[in-house]
Order: structure tokens, then C-alpha cells, then sequence
């Protein structure tokens, strides 16, 4: 699991951190922004400016997540073959074009052929952010490095949600503009100040891709990993309805604003910056399957806050439960991932 550190070493670790690494933490924090500010107003978005019935609105939640599905196996090693850079200049301006789509689409398949596009340049953004943060850390330094990644993360899910409430006060297909921008930009820092940190390989091309896929089977093989990532994939198809369907259901009641939404995402932002390290270095006395279960736990709680009528003290509430059971969660995708990965790879994705 990550290990953390005090946020006062925090800092003075970053100035000394390689500039390649400092701007993986960029386009870390840019991906973070531009995905925290779409979903809490995705869905009000897609009802309301984009004429998509409400019928439609969970199968569109699923078309991003099914590009990065089908392209992963495909082109999930490509980082290893053409170069860490090119990848990201690429899998920045995408993604970041894809959100500048969404603001012109109406209709469901308009959205659906949006979402999946930028599903299929997001699959590798950041397993490639990642990888260039093992490319250049210290061996000993890793883990640190990983920590900053995640908390760069995290601060992009704090900032967003503000910006885009501001935004969506002039029109909700503003804050698709806004998640665009922020992946442009991220392009832009790519493109000047990131060098190839790819190092010279022996295997081929088709070895990278076997190696690839071998590591992507490795949940097939081994039943006690399926046993844990069976449960995290649920955990994360259940959570992601609070965040998207959330917000319509409480906008519809008449409860918040989409202003009142961006700032109810900023609190559970906040959250994430405030106690990732404390939960995560508590976490560590656990093992994988307990923290599983206590992730399963808070997320329940999250729901559990939701059945009686609505108000702000129980939607807050349910926010910060799920808060709890993310921030749980993040480290644990970390260590899962590192086990699947194949034995050259310095680092997992986040």
C-alpha cells in the first residue's frame, strides 16, 4: 500500500522531485480536475441542456468507462512501444477535445459517440502519468512520489467542483468547456516541458503487448485477487451513482442549485486532501480484505443517509461517507494494481 508522510515534508519533497515527475502530478491534478467538475453536473447536464431522457442517462454514465474497457487490452501498453511523451501529448488533447465536444452535443448518440472517444483516450492518460513517475523516481523515493501523485488527485477533486459551479451559473455546457480546458493546458505543459523518460527495453514491440495482456489476464489466474477486485468493482459502479445520479435527484427535489451542488463537491474534495494521509497510514494495520470491508461499509452509510427525506444535514452526511470510503479505496487500487503489473514496470496506475 502507498506510504504517506507528513504534509510538512510534503513540499520541499516536490521542489526535489524531477521535473518529469512534477508535471505527471500536473496532468494528474489537470485529469482530476476536468473529471470532478463533469460529474456532479453531468447528468442535470444531459436532462435539462442536452434533451437525453432520464432513461438514457445510466447507460451514458457507462460509455465513458466502456472505451477505456474495450482499449485498455488494446492499446494499454502503447506508452512502452511509441514513448511516454507522444502518449501524452496525445491522450491529453483527446481527452481535453472530447470535453469541448460535449458542449455542442445533443441527444444521446451524439453524447455516446463523445464518451466513448474520450473513454479511449483516457485509458491511457494516466497509467502513462504513472509510468513516467517510475521512470525517473529513486527507488526509494517511490512510494513518496506516488503519495504526491495521489494528493495532486485529490486536490483536482477539490478545486473542480468550485470552478465548475462558478461556470455553471453562465450555462452547464460551460463547465465541459472548463474540463476541456484543463486537459489542454495539461497538453500544453506536456508539450513544453516533458522529455521522453522512457528507458531502452530489449523486448519487442509484441513482447510489450503479450507482456501487457499477461498482466491484465493475472485476475483470471489468481482467484484471490478476483475475490478483491470482484467487491472494488462494485464498490466503484455503486459509488459513481451517488456522484453523477446524486446531483440530478437532489437538483430535481428542489434541495441545491447547481451552484449548491459544485459546492457540495468542493466539501467532499476538501475531504480528500484534509484526511487521505491520516486514513491511509491507519489503513496500512489492515489488511486488504478488511479495508475492503470497511470501504464497503462507509459507501453503505452513504446510502443509508439518503433513504430518509432529503435535507442537507444527511445529504453532507452521505457525502462524507463516501468520501471516507474513496479515500480507503485509492491506496488499495494502488497495491492491487502492483500485483498485476509485470515485474519491469517500476510503478502501477492510479
Amino acid at each position: 500500500m502507498v506510504w504517506m508522510f507528513p504534509l510538512s515534508r510534503m513540499w520541499a519533497f516536490v521542489a526535489e522531485m524531477p521535473t518529469p515527475a512534477r508535471v505527471a502530478c500536473f496532468v494528474f491534478f489537470s485529469a482530476s480536475v476536468a473529471d470532478s467538475a463533469l460529474l456532479p453536473f453531468f447528468a442535470i447536464w444531459a436532462l435539462k441542456i442536452a434533451h437525453v431522457e432520464v432513461a438514457w442517462i445510466g447507460a451514458l454514465l457507462g460509455c465513458n468507462a466502456g472505451g477505456e474497457l474495450l482499449a485498455t487490452p488494446l492499446i494499454g501498453g502503447i506508452a512502452d512501444r511509441v514513448g511516454r511523451r507522444s502518449v501524452l501529448l496525445v491522450s491529453t488533447a483527446g481527452v481535453g477535445l472530447g470535453f469541448m465536444l460535449m458542449t455542442f452535443a445533443e441527444g444521446p448518440i451524439a453524447a455516446i459517440i463523445c464518451l466513448v472517444t474520450i473513454g479511449l483516450f483516457e485509458s491511457v492518460l494516466r497509467p502513462t502519468a504513472a509510468t513516467v513517475i517510475g521512470d525517473v523516481s529513486e527507488p526509494e523515493k517511490l512510494t513518496e512520489s506516488f503519495a504526491v501523485l495521489r494528493l495532486a488527485s485529490n486536490a483536482g477533486n477539490m478545486v473542480a467542483p468550485a470552478l465548475a459551479a462558478l461556470l455553471a451559473l453562465l450555462s452547464l455546457r460551460w463547465v465541459f468547456v472548463g474540463a476541456g480546458a484543463s486537459l489542454l493546458i495539461a497538453t500544453l505543459v506536456v508539450a513544453l516541458f516533458l522529455p521522453e523518460t522512457q528507458p531502452h527495453r530489449g523486448a519487442s514491440g509484441d513482447d510489450a503487448e503479450e507482456e501487457n495482456l499477461t498482466a491484465l489476464a493475472a485476475v483470471f489466474r489468481d482467484g484471490h485477487l478476483a475475490a478483491l477486485l470482484l467487491p472494488l468493482a462494485a464498490i466503484g459502479i455503486c459509488g459513481s451513482w451517488i456522484v453523477s445520479v446524486g446531483p440530478l435527484y437532489v437538483n430535481t427535489a428542489g434541495l441545491l442549485s447547481p451552484g449548491g451542488v459544485g459546492l457540495l463537491f468542493t466539501y467532499f474534495g476538501a475531504l480528500g486532501v484534509l484526511l487521505q494521509l491520516p486514513l491511509s497510514r491507519w489503513a496500512r494495520n489492515y489488511s486488504n480484505f478488511a479495508v475492503i470491508l470497511m470501504v464497503g461499509v462507509a459507501q453503505s452509510l452513504a446510502f443509508v443517509f439518503l433513504i430518509p427525506s432529503l435535507s442537507i444535514p444527511l445529504l453532507i452526511g452521505s457525502v462524507t461517507a463516501l468520501a471516507v470510503a474513496r479515500i480507503l479505496l485509492g491506496p488499495l487500487t494502488h497495491t492491487l494494481a502492483a500485483e498485476m503489473a509485470p515485474a519491469y514496470r517500476g510503478c502501477s496506475p492510479s
